[in-house]
């Protein structure tokens, strides 16, 4: 009898570890995206002509760009990468300190690189920064992935860093919106300024709409007042720049207020999908310990 309920406590310890595990595998796999990656160097060289021509034949021409989590076998007019750089090959890192988030950037967004890490969707920019560029950048959205799932957490100001081979961008996010996946005017370069764009799956309506973040360059080794020379300079004509600060009113609220607006502000706790089948779990899961304990 006591064999018998030796062995029925060793299985429902089994089940209880694989459960617990479970549980926890989006936590796992956010540390692993964070620490297990190789952090790339600090280095001041210059990026590849061919990437610079790439960025600027982009900034010249019409281009086009696919959705990362549909057809992906689409590669549409004038989205190809220079040749002499490895798609498959980790590009760059992102990290956002905020939601304690770092993923490798690879170029194309794949399904084998979405299932690593996060990816720069073809016929947008190369993260190397630079005045008309607007890298858009995807990553999963998920429970067993996580990856870009806490984007909606991010609000003005928050920073987002970019590194390379050649250094480190850093970025402010300036807003959000909710799109159709054919909106595809929300990734375009916006001219003089140096973007960067997050862009993910949002499941919290039925359509399955795409959830965007947009990011403006900032330079933090330089004080407020040069910074915002710098915003001001980006822009053709002299025109006046608007900063996440608000010290500034210029073209972006008239011709891109998008740019500046947090349209989707992070629902409560008790109001998240999400929320319920966590609910769920814990409960059963302390009923499960209080069975095994009342033995």
């Amino acid at each position: 009898m006591a064999k018998k309920e030796f062995k029925g406590l060793a299985i429902s310890i089994i089940i209880f570890v694989l459960g617990l595990f479970m549980f926890f595998f989006p936590t796992l796999t956010d540390m692993y995206y964070s620490y297990a990656v190789v952090e790339s160097k600090d280095k001041v060289y210059e990026p590849a002509e061919s990437i610079k021509a790439y960025n600027k034949k982009l900034e010249e021409t019409p281009h086009y760009t696919e959705d990362p989590f549909e057809d992906l076998s689409i590669l549409r007019q004038g989205s190809t990468f220079p040749e002499d750089i490895g798609d498959s090959v980790i590009f760059a890192f992102i990290s956002i300190e905020k939601i304690n988030l770092r993923l490798p950037i690879y170029l194309g967004a794949t399904r084998e690189h979405l299932d690593k890490g996060a990816a720069v969707i073809r016929g947008t920019s190369i993260p190397i920064g630079g005045k008309n560029t607007n890298s858009v950048i995807a990553a999963h959205t998920g429970r067993v992935k996580r990856l870009f799932t806490d984007l909606p957490t991010l609000e003005q100001g928050d920073m987002i860093e970019i590194s390379n081979c050649w250094g480190r961008l850093y970025y402010k996010v300036t807003g959000n919106k909710i799109i159709w996946p054919d909106q595809a005017e929300y990734l375009n370069i916006v001219e003089g300024r140096d973007m960067l764009t997050l862009l993910t799956c949002y499941h919290e309506t039925p359509e399955n709409d795409r959830f965007i973040v947009f990011a403006q360059r900032y330079y933090p080794e330089q004080p407020d007042d040069i910074d915002n020379k710098h915003q001001e300079e980006a822009v053709d004509g002299g025109d006046q720049d608007t900063s996440i600060t608000g010290k500034n009113i210029g073209s972006i609220d008239n011709d891109y207020s998008y740019l500046s607006t947090i349209e989707l502000n992070l629902k409560p706790w008790h109001l998240r999908r999400g929320i319920y089948p966590v609910s769920a779990m814990a409960l059963l899961t302390c009923l499960f310990l209080y069975k095994i304990f009342e033995r």
